[in-house]
């Protein structure tokens, strides 16, 4: 549909041109680049208002989906482990219990929102696009679409509060961190085909490092909520914990009262 509207803009473009310029005049090609810029400018402006309305519609509320692969566990570490044959080392050896043979992408299950799934495809479909018109403008347009909508759903979607929703804000949390992770593959799901439009590789790093980073402030604020309530509910017994390491004696009163 976004092709079928910026030809048919592309062509009253053009023939606004033809019908005021002289056919052999500079200004006519001058005037039919300008068009054809702007179609691509309108094809870009069409998949973030798709991504817009995707997101503005966004329910934090509706159930999330479970995505992930399992992770590849070491299973004959497991097994020595339960018979109690694992040395001291290799427990401290953070690879332990990995099988590295398992796919290197693997991360376990865990949920994200739809969203974050729809906008993900919207990003698919829109780069399989690009590929698909063999045209170095349109791709890069529509890369640059990709990157405006990773910043989108930062900046539409506000932080859930840690303190009152610490579920929402891990969700989040998880969305930014599996947006950020399919950032990192696109170039390898498009890489070829784009090199070929705009002469390089497309690097989406930054963006998902900028989404990476919100991911680790939102699980940062979640964490700090909880040390600060557990930090309260333990405050009366680290005072009495302190004293009775002091040795000295708890005031009449409280003694009675205990």
């Amino acid at each position: 549909t976004g092709i079928q509207l910026s030809s048919q803009h592309l062509s009253s473009q053009s023939r606004a041109c033809a019908g005021v310029l002289h056919p052999a005049g500079s200004d006519l090609a001058g005037c039919l680049t300008q068009a054809i810029q702007q179609s691509y400018h309108v094809v870009q402006q069409q998949y973030l208002a798709e991504a817009r309305e995707l997101l503005s519609s966004h329910d934090r509320f509706a159930p999330p989906v479970v995505v992930g692969q399992p992770l590849p566990l070491d299973a004959a570490f497991y097994q020595r482990c339960q018979q109690g044959k694992v040395k001291a080392w290799e427990v401290l050896d953070p690879p332990s219990g990995w099988d590295v043979s398992g796919p290197v992408l693997a991360t376990g299950y865990y949920q994200v929102s739809a969203t974050v799934l729809q906008l993900v495809m919207m990003m698919d479909d829109a780069l399989a696009h690009a590929c698909h018109q063999g045209d170095t403008s349109m791709a890069q347009a529509i890369v640059n679409a990709v990157s405006k909508m990773a910043a989108m759903f930062c900046t539409m979607l506000p932080a859930p509060a840690a303190a009152d929703a610490p579920s929402l804000a891990l969700l989040r949390h998880n969305d930014l961190q599996y947006l950020a992770g399919h950032l990192l593959v696109l170039p390898f799901l498009f890489g070829s085909e784009l090199k070929e439009l705009l002469g390089s590789y497309v690097w989406l790093g930054d963006d998902a490092l900028r989404l990476r980073g919100a991911a680790r402030a939102a699980y940062n604020d979640v964490l700090s909520g909880q040390q600060t309530s557990i930090k309260q509910e333990l405050q009366p017994l680290l005072h009495w914990s302190a004293v009775l390491a002091a040795g000295k004696p708890r005031p009449q009163k409280e003694t009675e009262a205990a």
